[in-house]
């Protein structure tokens, strides 16, 4: 089953990676951490469809960007096929 990734930012180290995922309860919208040595889950909720997954995914992230005093961009979704 394929899942959706986005990488912020898009150029440069990556600091926080999002993910939309299909699980055994419907779809999961996540955003990691990837700060630290071991990444860390900063946001994680459950959603109906993918793309109620990348839209919540768009709507939180500036939360983060703000506490961190990162600025604002738009997220490059990607199809991944595992």
């Amino acid at each position: 089953m394929p899942y959706f990734r986005a990488d912020y930012p898009n150029d440069g180290p990556t600091v926080f990676r999002c993910f939309v995922q299909a699980g055994p309860v419907g779809w999961g919208a996540y955003i990691n951490d990837l700060r630290t040595p071991e990444p860390t889950l900063a946001f994680g909720e459950f959603v109906d469809n993918p793309e109620t997954g990348k839209a919540l995914v768009e709507r939180m992230l500036p939360r983060f960007l703000d506490r961190n005093e990162l600025q604002n961009q738009s997220l490059i979704w990607r199809e991944v096929q595992v």
